[in-house]
């Protein structure tokens, strides 16, 4: 594991922080993770997670790409 807490290995792209958007029915909250962070697993222990975009809307899940 690096410095930053992330697993792939692949640096210097694991070591970028990535914030992206947690959207929920009721609001949403910004989170600040690696760039390789496993989003889908963070929405599955998040209950009532709808979505997580990027900063600037792009969708990352569920069905979206990270790009």
């Amino acid at each position: 594991m690096s410095e930053r807490g992330c697993n792939c290995g692949a640096q210097p792209h694991c070591a970028y922080n990535r914030m992206v958007v947690f959207h929920r029915e009721d609001g949403f909250y910004p989170v600040i993770g690696t760039a390789c962070e496993d989003w889908a697993l963070h929405a599955s222990l998040n209950p009532g997670t709808v979505r997580i975009t990027t900063i600037d809307d792009v969708q990352i899940w569920p069905e979206g790409t990270m790009q």
